[in-house]
């Protein structure tokens, strides 16, 4: 997803933030021993808090929706739309920075696999990320179908990769929404309609039923541009409405954290209630110039950082550590300083790749 203009301010701060709970979810579990229990506070919280990696890809799902129906809108509104400009502007936002991911798994996960082979890192001792384990999963056939997501469809995830696994999903709604779109608007004929609708269950029965179904939760942010943008909902007392609608956001985490009632409280519910967070956060001003570069810092990196920090990460505590450690607060300080060095690492693969995606796109149309 591109970066919006600033009404969608808060918007790039939950991208940012969710890419920032699903690194220090999986530098936790990296780093430190599973939890036991303690009567510290401080690590209660931390063990809390960084157990939301999962919750954080459906808020990205969520944000995904509602930018990629907001674009083919804009563009059918506008009489702008192309299947070559919308094909173009997806393929290279994914694959400027999934290529190189893939690239460099091939090599992390080499060098951690020829060094460190019997590393608990390296031999699915962490039960908590299952799949992590590099073995048998570096082949070129498992390379080609994360290349061109079929990731938990037709092959593995690449690596030790494990992110690599929401961007079938992801891919696949980009195919899904514009199809099942043309499929009932007025602009196509009804050949268009009818072989749109004809792709739109093929593709469906090719992905799945888990794929298929969290689609609805795709499409829930899809839902919460319609509502922003027909000005749905009365913009009287936004400020406490941004509170409540938070504080529910953030109740409905703890409750699917701790495992209460979940036929009551999941995913979906999660995708709705973050659908309405995008409905008040659209109408909330951001005013703090702090808070602003952190979130411009975070959701500038944020897909970059998503896709290309675990394979990385592996290898480094690797290196560093022959098994997890206890938590403390001198074992927390190296936890810090791993955050940082996988911080910078996926900065520098965002500067040399992903900062490029405008021109990427701008050459390609060119010659397209």
């Amino acid at each position: 997803m591109t970066k919006e203009v600033n009404k969608f301010i808060w918007f790039d701060f939950f991208r940012g933030m969710a890419a920032f709970v699903v690194l220090i979810g999986h530098l936790r579990a990296l780093v430190f021993k599973d939890f036991v229990p303690t009567n510290s506070i401080f690590e209660k919280g931390f063990y809390f808090i960084t157990g939301f990696g999962h919750q954080a890809v459906v808020v990205f799902f969520v944000l995904s929706g509602f930018f990629i129906v907001r674009s083919i809108e804009k563009s059918v509104e506008k009489n702008k739309w192309s299947y070559k400009d919308y094909s173009i502007n997806r393929i290279t936002r994914l694959w400027i920075v999934l290529i190189p991911a893939l690239f460099m798994s091939l090599l992390l996960d080499n060098i951690g696999l020829f060094y460190f082979s019997d590393a608990y890192t390296y031999s699915g001792q962490i039960l908590s990320l299952p799949t992590m384990n590099p073995t048998d999963q570096l082949g070129i056939s498992v390379f080609f179908g994360n290349l061109f997501f079929t990731q938990n469809i037709l092959t593995t995830v690449y690596g030790s990769n494990g992110p690599l696994w929401s961007l079938a999903y992801e891919f696949w709604y980009y195919v899904l929404f514009p199809l099942a779109y043309f499929a009932f608007i007025k602009h196509y004929s009804l050949t268009i309609k009818i072989i749109s609708g004809i792709l739109f269950f093929l593709v469906l029965f090719f992905v799945g039923k888990v794929i298929a179904i969290y689609f609805i939760v795709w499409l829930f942010g899809g839902v919460a541009y319609l509502v922003v943008e027909r000005e749905l909902f009365i913009k009287k007392y936004i400020l406490a409405k941004a509170i409540i609608i938070t504080g529910v956001f953030v109740g409905l985490l703890a409750a699917i954290r701790i495992g209460i009632s979940p036929l009551l409280f999941n995913d979906f519910s999660l995708g709705i209630i973050t659908a309405c967070l995008l409905c008040v956060f659209s109408q909330v001003e951001m005013k703090s110039d702090f808070l602003r570069k952190v979130t411009d810092f975070f959701s500038e990196i944020s897909y970059t950082l998503y896709l290309t920090h675990f394979s990385f990460a592996v290898l480094l505590i690797t290196i560093f550590q022959k098994q997890r450690i206890e938590f403390n607060i001198t074992n927390f300080g190296v936890f810090i300083g791993f955050f940082l060095i996988i911080l910078l690492y996926s900065f520098l693969m965002w500067f040399l790749f992903e900062k490029n995606t405008h021109k990427i796109k701008k050459w390609l149309k060119s010659k397209v």
